[in-house]
């Protein structure tokens, strides 16, 4: 209505200056007039709770002092409007109009201006009041610019006051706010520093000490938070890792990075060395932006690092098991013998390459030969899990090949049913070759076995007689050594023995010459040749020792025994 009314009145004052433009002025000066007065009503009420009032007003004494304002209100309009003063008194509205709005802002100045103004209308429609006196051609546009210029005042005053007040208690609740929730903040980082389940700690980008650490950190290094304290965190890093860890930091703080990521060694309390993950990013100064401290969080991660490494070496050995399994001769096949992988150990035994044999059945591609049946082959292995047998196969080339064979069956890890055979082939034709050059070794090892075994024996025999021969020589040569003593004896004694057979034989002629008794002289002429006999026998041992041709000679053995038959 505002706005069509300014239309209107825009228009008419452009045609001419005739009643009905001065109506139209008057309209427009009215609806303004009432926007001004009634529409803070209407904005304010609605969206002012009960609760909000009695929280705005705070106390009945408040209620009381509107109630006494609207009145005192009424009471200065009355005096105005209804007096015949006239227009001096216009200006005792403006004392209410202040009260009104510095004590309750917007709607006290609302029901103060409602209050004057209905009055107003009232008493100079009527013909009453200053406005009458002052312009009596149009007394009601006056009364609604006075209305509209004091509302107008008015309504500014409240909202520069209240709106003052307002901002320094948004202001004031917003820095009690910002406390608080910086004491709440303060105790939240405080509760999840200390009571985190990973370590935490704050350092110093200048010194590099500790300024906090919570309790995982200290035990993850056997250390008090005092005792960190005095520490740099250079001190509880490894030798090895200070360089790039001091690197790390330097860049952090000069703002080349905004956080790191490290994995570092430490050095515990006790000695011992763990490894821990580290990551760190820079706390500056909210206002000047200056680095403060660096904040810091460490998870230990020397189990993992062990894994790693058992991991990595195991790795290391599958790779070089894999790589030495591949030399080996195996293959993998389906049940039904189509072949499905094929090693490079294969490749050496029977020439054909893996993409040739992958796909082909195995039995076709090598030509097989087999002493069992493949049916009972597969219902042991079917049964038992594997096999093991001798067979023949044929290279790419033609060539027979005997090979040992072990089959073992292979089960889906997951439904434990057999899904193939993995077949593993030893080349045992050079293996044959030398089994049979090994017989026919042993046959002639055992044929020059029994040749030397005669020959042996025959030396044996030959060797017993010489033996014999030997010792038939020795018993001779020691015969022959005791006659040589015996003759060696026979000459150192024969001449003594001489001398005595010659006193003897001297002894028998002397008595042979004083004795004429023929019986005694027979007596002595037996002994006389007796000793003969003994000098004889000397003289031949005497020549026996003296190594000289003995001259043998027959004896009437007869007449010796005639001689000695008397004796």
């Amino acid at each position: 209505p505002l706005v069509a009314a300014v239309i209107s009145a825009g228009l008419d004052i452009k045609a001419g200056s005739d009643a009905f433009a001065v109506l139209m002025r008057g309209h427009w000066l009215a609806m303004a007039a009432g926007v001004a007065i009634v529409a803070p009503l209407i904005v304010s009420f609605p969206s002012v709770s009960p609760f909000q009032l009695a929280d705005t007003w705070r106390s009945f004494w408040l209620g009381l002092e509107l109630v006494a304002m609207l009145a005192t209100a009424a009471l200065v309009a009355y005096v105005i409007f209804l007096s015949d003063i006239g227009l001096p008194l216009t200006s005792l509205a403006a004392p209410v109009l202040v009260w009104a709005a510095l004590r309750f802002g917007m709607i006290g100045v609302a029901g103060a201006v409602l209050a004057i103004s209905a009055f107003g209308e009232f008493a100079t429609r009527l013909g009453l009041g200053p406005f009458w006196l002052l312009a009596p051609d149009a007394p009601i546009a006056r009364l609604h610019i006075y209305l509209l210029l004091w509302a107008l005042s008015d309504y500014a005053m409240a909202v520069g006051y209240f709106g003052r007040s307002k901002f320094s208690s948004e202001l004031e609740r917003l820095h009690q706010k910002t406390e608080v929730d910086n004491a709440v903040m303060e105790a939240v980082y405080s509760a999840s520093f200390n009571l985190a389940a990973i370590g935490k700690m704050e350092v110093d980008l200048v010194t590099h000490r500790f300024l906090r650490a919570n309790d995982y950190f200290c035990r993850m290094l056997g250390y008090t938070e005092a005792e960190l304290q005095h520490l740099t965190v250079f001190d509880v890093t490894h030798p090895h890792d200070r360089l790039r860890s001091g690197a790390l930091i330097a860049e952090l703080s000069e703002g080349r990075c905004g956080a790191f990521d490290i994995e570092k060694r430490y050095i515990c309390k006790d000695g011992s060395i763990i490894w821990g993950r580290t990551s760190a990013a820079i706390y500056r100064d909210p206002e000047t932006g200056r680095p403060l401290r660096a904040l810091c969080v460490s998870e230990d991660v020397t189990a993992r690092r062990q894994t790693e490494d058992v991991l990595r070496r195991q790795n290391t050995q599958l790779g070089e098991l894999t790589a030495a399994i591949d030399l080996a001769p195996v293959m993998m096949r389906t049940l039904e013998g189509r072949i499905t992988h094929w090693s490079h150990g294969l490749e050496m035994v029977y020439g054909y390459k893996a993409e040739e044999a992958i796909g082909q059945l195995w039995t076709d591609l090598l030509q097989t030969e087999m002493r069992q049946s493949i049916e009972c082959i597969m219902k042991t292995v079917m049964t038992q899990g594997s096999w093991r047998g001798e067979m023949v196969h044929h290279h790419k080339t033609g060539e027979r090949i005997e090979v040992t064979s072990l089959w073992m069956l292979y089960r889906d890890a997951q439904t434990g049913l057999p899904t193939s055979i993995i077949e593993a082939n030893s080349d045992i034709s050079e293996l044959q070759r030398a089994r049979a050059q090994i017989e026919l070794d042993n046959q002639e090892l055992e044929r020059r076995v029994a040749a030397r075994t005669q020959a042996l024996t025959d030396l044996a025999l030959e060797l017993k007689a010489e033996i014999r021969r030997r010792e038939e020589t020795q018993v001779a040569l020691l015969q022959a050594q005791k006659l040589e003593a015996l003759g060696q004896l026979t000459g150192g004694v024969a001449h003594d023995f001489n001398n005595v057979l010659a006193g003897i034989s001297g002894a028998f002629r002397i008595l042979a010459r004083r004795i004429n008794d023929p019986e005694q002289l027979d007596y002595i002429s037996h002994g006389q040749r007796s000793v003969d006999r003994a000098a004889n026998l000397v003289r031949q041992l005497l020549n026996f020792s003296r190594k000289q041709e003995l001259m043998p000679r027959m004896i009437d053995t007869r007449a010796l025994l005639e001689d000695v038959r008397v004796l």
